[in-house]
This record gives structure tokens, C-alpha cells and sequence, in this order.
């Protein structure tokens, strides 16, 4: 066999999976065989593409709220070029994810993923792909819960073999906060903002607040710089900065070991416009009793414009229901 010709992965050979085999054979001028060889296909033959999880670590409130993002980047190969659109390999992608233990909890993300469709999946022109989380109620951890991946052939463009991806997503399980009163059971608008005195209820159901100086300046001050309106950068140019700008001690009540009230004082500087702000509250681990992490409390809540802008086109007749 010696003075033969190579032979190119993709271009003299289409596709090889590993543990397949390739025959080399050798032929006279009838085409008549004279020798043959062959070889078996290792992950030393095969120079595979790379997939890495960005290392993050996620609190349980986290994924009871959305909003996260998984980043994961492909090195020495493409994401499937339809993998934003095709639902097959989208729920390929999703299903290489495994937990390391509870896994029916992260099933739940799995779904949520599912209903979500395309729009959780982004990918730049860096081949990164992001995943952004939606809302996952119901999902409940016991103990820390490690995430990996490995990437479906189907995920990857032309590709036969699939990839251990690096990294991991660490979930911690996290005492339970629930946000109530007037910004969960009510819409909230500017002019309630401007006239001061909705209330918000923060209640723990497996833990306690700690005792008395709860609703000392430095506590509340911690307490407040928790909440933060979610997709926005900077945080100063928000309407809820400057309503947080003007709670004080007194406006926070430590209803019992389980329960605290803030009530919004009257700010008179706000203006919404027409655009709302989504609020998500993690609370620091020093508020309450024993905590070995910060909390984030579920759900979020919006605060609206006196009129909320509605963009669109008009076909036929138009229906809208005022939030």
C-alpha cells in the first residue's frame, strides 16, 4: 500500500463515527483487489470541536424567577444553522443537559425551555450560545445541584459525534421568600408611586429574620440595594432608584420572625413614561437567621406607567386588556 493517496475527512470520506471502521483497499488495473487494511476510528484519529459551559453558580430563587443565562461556547465547530428555529434539535440541545441529582427539578427547567420556544436561544457571531431561563415556579432542590452537558451531534453542523461539553451550572437550594401585598395583588402605577403607601410583603417560609435591629439604617440600606429592575444596566437612570433612594427606617416593619413590610413613601420625582420596570429582590444572607447564602425571593413584580405604550399593527378589530 505504500505510494498511495491521502484521503480528507469531509472531502474524500463524508462522515465517520467513532468505533466505526475504514477499509483502505488496494486494486490492480482490473480493479481486482489486492490487499486491504483496516483501520478503527479513535478519539485519537478525529480532531473534535470543544464545547464549554461558562462556569456560574445560581441560586434556586433564580430559576423560580428566570432570567438567568447559560453561555456556552463551541471551539473547532458551528451550531447548527437552524438550531434557533428547529424545535428537534433545540429540545436536543436541551436534553444534553443532566443533573447530577433530583433530576425530575431540572426537568422542570427542561420544560420551561421546551414552552419557551426560540426565543431562549441566542448565538453571536462568536459561536457562543446563550440560553436565557424562563420562569420555573414549581422547581424545588433539597441540596446543591450540579448541571452538565453534552451536546447532541444534532445541535452541531455537520456533525456525527457528540460533545462532552466543560464547565458546569451549580444551582443552590435556598431558603424560601415570597414578595405579597400591594405590588403582587394590585397594578401599581406611577401615580400610586408619586401618592406613596402600597405595601410590600416579604415572607420566609423556612427561615427566620433576624431580631431586632432588622430596621436599623445599615440593615435597610442592605435590605433595599436587593432590589433591582431586571434587563437594565444601569440601575441609577431607573424610576425604582429613586423610590429607593427614599425608604427609610421607618417605612420597614418586622411583622414577626417570618414577616416584614415595606411601605413606599411618596416620591414625587418618578416618570415612567410609558415603559414599566420588572423588580427582583435578592436578599442578603446577614437579614436573616442562619443563612449560609443570599436568598432571592419570588415572584418579581412590575411597576407601571400611567399609560402603557402598545406597539403593533391594527388588522381587523384590536382587543386590549389593560393590566
Amino acid at each position: 500500500m505504500n505510494g498511495g493517496i491521502s484521503y480528507e475527512l469531509e472531502k474524500d470520506i463524508l462522515q465517520v463515527k467513532i468505533g466505526d471502521y475504514i477499509a483502505v483497499y488496494e486494486v490492480d488495473a482490473d480493479n481486482k483487489i489486492k490487499a486491504f487494511k483496516s483501520f478503527k476510528i479513535t478519539t485519537a484519529n478525529i480532531k473534535k470541536g470543544s464545547a464549554t459551559i461558562v462556569d456560574i453558580t445560581l441560586l434556586e430563587g433564580s430559576i423560580n424567577n428566570g432570567g438567568s443565562k447559560i453561555e456556552i461556547k463551541l471551539e473547532n465547530g458551528k451550531w447548527a444553522s437552524d438550531l434557533k428555529a428547529n424545535a428537534e434539535k433545540r429540545q436536543a440541545l436541551y436534553n444534553g443537559f443532566k443533573a447530577n441529582n433530583e433530576p425530575q427539578e431540572w426537568a422542570k427547567v427542561v420544560a420551561s425551555l421546551v414552552k419557551d420556544g426560540s426565543g431562549a436561544v441566542d448565538i453571536d457571531d462568536n459561536n457562543k450560545l446563550t440560553l436565557s431561563l424562563p420562569e420555573t415556579k414549581d422547581y424545588d432542590i433539597a441540596e446543591d445541584q450540579e448541571i452538565t452537558l453534552v451536546v447532541p451531534a444534532l445541535a452541531i453542523e455537520n456533525a456525527t459525534n457528540p460533545i462532552n461539553a466543560g464547565g458546569k451550572i451549580l444551582i443552590k437550594p435556598t431558603i424560601k421568600a415570597t414578595i405579597a401585598g400591594d405590588v403582587v395583588t394590585s397594578v401599581v402605577r406611577e401615580n400610586d408611586i408619586k401618592a406613596g403607601g402600597k405595601e410590600i410583603v416579604i415572607e420566609l417560609t423556612d427561615g427566620d429574620w433576624i431580631g431586632g435591629d432588622i430596621d436599623s439604617k445599615d440593615n435597610v440600606d442592605n435590605l433595599i440595594g436587593g432590589f433591582k429592575v431586571m434587563g437594565v444596566d444601569d440601575h441609577t437612570q431607573t424610576n425604582w432608584y429613586k423610590i429607593a433612594g427614599k425608604i427609610e427606617p421607618e417605612n420597614v416593619v418586622r411583622n414577626s420572625s417570618k414577616k416584614l413590610t415595606i411601605t413606599l413613601p411618596k416620591v414625587d420625582d418618578v416618570s415612567f413614561g410609558v415603559n414599566k420596570e420588572i423588580i427582583s429582590l435578592t436578599i442578603p444572607e446577614s437579614l436573616i437567621q442562619g443563612a449560609k447564602t443570599e436568598v432571592v425571593a419570588t415572584p418579581t413584580f412590575t411597576l407601571y406607567p400611567n399609560v402603557l405604550q402598545v406597539a403593533g399593527k391594527a388588522v381587523g378589530g384590536i382587543r386590549i386588556q389593560w393590566p
